[in-house]
């Protein structure tokens, strides 16, 4: 009993070690992660970062298209960054990557905040709030310098904005702060709007501060109906009210984790949902703790609002079935929320019924166990989508190496991808991502027997006499 009571003490006063040591673990694993598997070439998303027009500067085309909308978003400080990253880093997409990875570390620190200024004895949460933040399966996100960047700004900007709209005591710079986030958010991605919805939960009972919040969320909203010309097109409302669109809705909400079955997916998703009803209900009902749960309310308002935004612009008329289209892996950036929001209002209640009504509070804590257990399996499958989309990606980009690793994938390559070709030599050009690296071809030079290999298995390839012509579209007549 002695040993029990002092193992107990000895947590207690370490506790801040543990906390930090915990979370840096999730953290540095994702960060690993991103050295591991982030290539410094444009991605899928990244595509726009490219002028046309091979005369066109990087820097002047960016901030030339700056208020552009890109699929309905408009992208203003993602491209911020984008630029910075152009004057000093010579466009390093990796380097932009680890910006996300910041930006997901900044976002855990607001978390821990909130949950301090609720109740101290919660702080232990933020050790599996931490495996959702820098979960792998979000991988895309990680290792995708403009989009990951435009789902982490837009995610940071939401949880500090709730941060700030809560705080007590509350004055004038927090609600500035609160503005400036939501501002971020929503010049991130159309998704981060939803910002001023949550907020007005914060402060409708303050008629100035509803008036100015108000105001500036219309002209956000406005600012989208004169850039975003491309959002009416993309919207179907029809969705709302059929199966489908249930099941995505549903589906979004359990998109942290990666269950073996689809069908497990929804039912985590309606299970996720129905508790986060019955949940929120009960502490609208005791309104003396609804300060206190404010913001995992907002959470879970944002995570539903999203979802329901996706389904309406982004779900469309394609024919994949719902659960498999919403998981797209970069959308648990944001669908995170709901089940922190989920972890964190049991835990307020476990910590409420435990001295008198334990059975319901054991039950309570089995259900945070199981969120814990079912976000396990996307580790493992997130780090081997990550390895699979390195081994796929670093191959394509060998193609502008002087020793190719797949020659028939590069064949491939040049005779149907016209818009790599392009970036690979504007890049090129410029002097630009991977092409600052001096080390870039050493890391694909082959011994010559393996060159010879690839060359005598390559039935395409004919032996013959003639003169080069041209080097990825480049005239060498030029040279």
């Amino acid at each position: 009993m002695k040993t029990l009571l002092s193992l107990q003490e000895f947590i207690s006063q370490q506790k801040n070690i543990i906390l930090f040591v915990g979370c840096g673990i999730f953290a540095i694993q994702a960060l690993v992660f991103i050295s591991s598997f982030g290539i410094n070439f444009t991605q899928y998303g990244d595509g726009w970062l490219i002028p046309k027009s091979a005369d066109m500067i990087t820097n002047e085309y960016i901030w030339n298209n700056l208020l552009n909308e890109i699929d309905s978003h408009i992208s203003v400080f993602p491209k911020l960054l984008i630029l910075i990253s152009y004057f000093i880093d010579n466009l390093n997409f990796v380097h932009l990557m680890y910006i996300g990875w910041a930006i997901l570390a900044i976002s855990l620190v607001y978390h821990f905040k909130i949950i301090q200024s609720i109740d101290k004895r919660l702080t232990w949460i933020i050790l599996p709030v931490a495996a959702f933040v820098f979960s792998p399966l979000q991988h895309f996100a990680l290792v995708s310098a403009y989009v990951g960047l435009q789902w982490e700004l837009t995610m940071l900007g939401i949880v500090v904005s709730v941060y700030y709209l809560n705080k007590k005591p509350y004055n004038k710079k927090s609600f500035l702060f609160a503005i400036f986030s939501s501002l971020v958010a929503s010049y991130t991605l159309i998704s981060g709007i939803i910002s001023w919805a949550i907020g007005v939960i914060s402060i409708s009972k303050n008629i100035k501060k509803m008036i100015a919040w108000s105001s500036i969320a219309a002209a956000v909203i406005f600012s989208y109906t004169l850039f975003a010309k491309s959002i009416e097109s993309t919207s179907n409302f029809s969705n709302l009210t059929s199966i489908d669109g249930l099941t995505y809705f549903l589906t979004f909400i359990s998109i942290p984790f990666r269950l073996k079955f689809p069908e497990l997916n929804l039912l985590a998703g309606i299970g996720s949902t129905i508790l986060l009803i019955c949940l929120i209900s009960y502490f609208l009902k005791n309104k003396k703790q609804i300060s206190n749960v404010q913001p995992y309310i907002q959470f879970t308002v944002a995570g539903f609002l999203i979802s329901i935004m996706h389904l309406i612009g982004r779900f469309g008329d394609v024919e994949t079935k719902a659960w498999l289209f919403g998981h797209s892996t970069y959308y648990a950036v944001i669908a995170n929320l709901p089940q922190i929001a989920l972890m964190a209002l049991l835990s307020i209640l476990v910590l409420k019924f435990w001295p008198s009504r334990k059975k319901l509070a054991t039950v309570l804590l089995l259900i945070i166990i199981l969120q814990v257990i079912f976000i396990s399996p996307g580790y493992y499958l997130g780090w081997q989508w990550g390895d699979e989309y390195f081994q796929k990606n670093s191959e394509k980009y060998s193609c502008f190496s002087q020793s190719p690793k797949n020659v028939f994938l590069c064949n491939e390559i040049f005779d149907s991808k016209s818009q790599i070709i392009h970036n690979a030599n504007y890049l090129l050009e410029y002097n630009l991502s991977i092409f600052t690296n001096n080390e870039f071809n050493s890391d694909y030079i082959f011994t010559a027997s393996e060159i010879n290999k690839q060359w005598n298995d390559n039935v395409n390839s004919q032996k013959g006499v003639g003169y080069i012509e041209t080097v990825n579209d480049i005239s060498v007549s030029n040279n």
